[in-house]
């Protein structure tokens, strides 16, 4: 990722903006799926699918400035109702259940001045 980053942030027009979405590797889909001994992966097609924390990280190092990011449950919310027993198991056990959205969504900017 670290490559397309760096060309995306090379190419772009100071102020040019950069948006990036991708499954989020911490998602109750990929919960639910190590709870079930499943592969944690969601889509096989993907290299790597990543945190949120891990692509702001990236994308900061790189020199772009984050204009908004966020997690979003675009599929989890139609068809897994068994996800509040997940969400429980979080809470009891302490773990955050932020950041637990199906798919990340990032808008950045290439400063002005570079």
């Amino acid at each position: 990722m670290a490559g397309t980053l760096k060309e995306a942030h090379r190419v772009l027009k100071p102020g040019g903006y950069f948006f990036a979405t991708t499954p989020n590797a911490a998602s109750m889909l990929h919960l639910q799926a190590i709870l079930e001994k499943r592969p944690p992966w969601f889509f096989d097609r993907h290299v790597r699918e990543y945190t949120l924390d891990e692509l702001l990280f990236e994308m900061k190092k790189t020199g772009f400035q984050i204009t908004k990011a966020s997690d979003v449950h675009c599929m989890s919310i139609y068809s897994y109702p068994e996800y509040s027993s997940i969400f429980q198991l979080l809470l009891t056990s302490g773990y955050s259940t932020s950041g637990r959205g199906d798919d990340l969504f990032i808008v950045a900017q290439k400063p002005l001045s570079v």
